[in-house]
């Protein structure tokens, strides 16, 4: 998972997924586990994904930032998605 100029890329060597910051409708925070929701799709990104929970909320502050104001509304505060 990386961030891009684009948006955010999801890569495996057999797949890849790029989200782009127009798309995104929303990012949820729910136990041990952020979902950035586009569309139909939601993408989990486990907690274990980040080498620390301060490398996991600059992940989300840098996506937030980079999201459109609607889905920065839909989203509600950083602050408040932990």
């Amino acid at each position: 998972m990386s961030l891009t100029g684009e948006g955010v890329r999801f890569a495996r060597p057999d797949i890849e997924h790029l989200v782009k910051w127009g798309g995104i409708y929303r990012m949820l925070r729910k136990s041990d586990a952020t979902f950035i929701l586009h569309g139909d799709t939601s993408f989990f990104v486990p907690d274990t994904a980040f080498a620390s929970s301060e490398v996991r909320k600059e992940f989300m502050e840098q996506v937030y930032s980079r999201m459109t104001t609607e889905a920065r509304l839909r989203t509600g505060e950083l602050g408040a998605l932990g």
